[in-house]
């Protein structure tokens, strides 16, 4: 038995090695062999993890189960309870959310997105109230791996997925167990498109390529990915990728060498922008110094052929959590 217990602990420390490492998709079947072996194997710190790793996946129902167990238990840290909410939340249990998000209030009554969340569970209804008004088709280009970030084109629209390619057999990445994400585009409107290709083959890097967006005269585009610069191909042990921004321009017909953002930096991300209807502000998501929680909104302004320093959009749009994915539309209103 003590053999036995001391295998689960070391299993668990190495899937605590994979979840610091951000690789989620290693960690979880460890997490599940140490818990067959020991089902008392983790304390409330490691079962956060656990369910941390599937809530990064979007596997809500398995993440909410992790958290039940640590938000119920007695050493419970205060923002496990607001995890668990969200995954109640998540998962359509909005008596329950709320009443785990007051939990949390009241052990810290200041934290602004719990008490937007907590002021939209207690008006939850307010919400259908005109799902009759609109129609929500999916399309026909999804399939089984990730979609997402899509953004009109030509006679189309490009968008980020981690499928599968002739022109895009990209290695596995850690955190989904999947392929990194590469950039597609697709002919086509509403709902039915033609089959997607990938898109700009030679601007994407070996790594995610993601969150493509175009000024409004479409000789303009801004992609985030990962950068290991031109003479490195492979990570160093324990080295983090972040998350980049790249500029290229369309000129007689074709999109030069993308150009690296001049705040990007090997210390933060810089990620998912966005233009104004104008192009003369862009906005971003970064972990840069000054951000309140883990992923703020900034804004640049264009001077000239560079960007000013960028200014962060402030309390009113940032929280602890994470905002990301900005859309500007053409009235210049910000979604996210």
């Amino acid at each position: 038995v003590l053999s036995c217990v001391t295998n689960s602990c070391k299993m668990v420390d190495k899937a605590n090695m994979h979840y610091e490492e951000f690789a989620y998709a290693k960690a979880i079947p460890i997490y599940k062999k140490a818990l067959a072996k020991d089902s008392t194997a983790m304390d409330a710190e490691s079962w956060y993890r656990f369910g941390y790793c599937y809530r990064a996946n979007n596997q809500t129902a398995l993440a909410e189960e992790c958290y039940a167990k640590v938000a119920k238990s007695p050493d419970s840290k205060s923002i496990y309870k607001l995890n668990y909410a969200e995954m109640l939340m998540e998962n359509g249990k909005y008596e329950e959310a709320n009443t785990w998000m007051n939990n949390y209030l009241k052990a810290v009554p200041n934290d602004g997105r719990a008490i937007e969340l907590a002021r939209g569970l207690n008006n939850i209804e307010t919400f259908f109230t005109e799902k009759d008004y609109f129609k929500v088709q999916k399309l026909n280009i999804n399939s089984t791996d990730a979609e997402y970030g899509p953004a009109f084109y030509k006679d189309g629209i490009v968008f980020t997925s981690s499928r599968s390619s002739k022109k895009n057999e990209r290695g596995i990445h850690d955190w989904t167990g999947k392929r990194y994400y590469s950039i597609f585009y697709s002919r086509g409107s509403k709902a039915n498109f033609e089959d997607p290709v990938i898109f700009l083959e030679g601007v994407q890097e070996k790594y995610n390529n993601s969150s493509l967006c175009f000024n409004k005269a479409g000789t303009e585009m801004i992609l985030t990915r990962n950068n290991l610069g031109k003479k490195r191909r492979t990570l160093k042990e324990d080295e983090v990728l972040r998350l980049q921004l790249y500029i290229s321009k369309l000129v007689d017909g074709q999109w030069t060498s993308v150009v690296p953002f001049q705040y990007n930096s090997e210390n933060y991300s810089c990620a998912h922008a966005a233009l104004s209807p104008d192009g003369n502000k862009l906005y971003f998501s970064s972990d840069m110094p000054g951000t309140t929680g883990g992923m703020d909104l900034w804004m640049s302004n264009r001077v000239g052929d560079a960007w000013s320093v960028p200014e962060n959009l402030g309390p009113a749009i940032n929280t602890l959590g994470n905002e990301v994915f900005p859309t500007v539309a053409n009235d210049g209103t910000i979604y996210f």
